[in-house]
């Protein structure tokens, strides 16, 4: 799905819709969710930080994976500081 986004056979509003169809089928919420950090998974916890490549320019045009999954977080319980701001 990146692969095509990033080759332009996706379109950007394709491939978010994508992401966030597949974020709607995973639970996401305290106790949840795991994540990969130096090749093990791991329970994600409070005060864990999401990090993606997507640069800050994209960031603030919504074009990032956090910007596209922190209302995500928001909704299944976590506190949400996204760039400074929390939602």
């Amino acid at each position: 799905m990146l692969l095509a986004y990033q080759n332009g056979s996706m379109g950007l509003d394709q491939y978010r819709e994508m992401y966030e169809q597949g974020l709607r089928y995973v639970g996401l919420g305290p106790g949840h969710l795991a994540a990969f950090h130096s090749m093990q998974r791991r329970w994600v916890a409070d005060g864990d930080t999401i990090v993606c490549v997507c640069a800050r320019d994209k960031a603030e045009a919504g074009e990032c994976h956090r910007v596209w999954f922190a209302p995500f977080l928001h909704d299944a319980g976590w506190r949400v500081v996204l760039d400074g701001v929390e939602l």
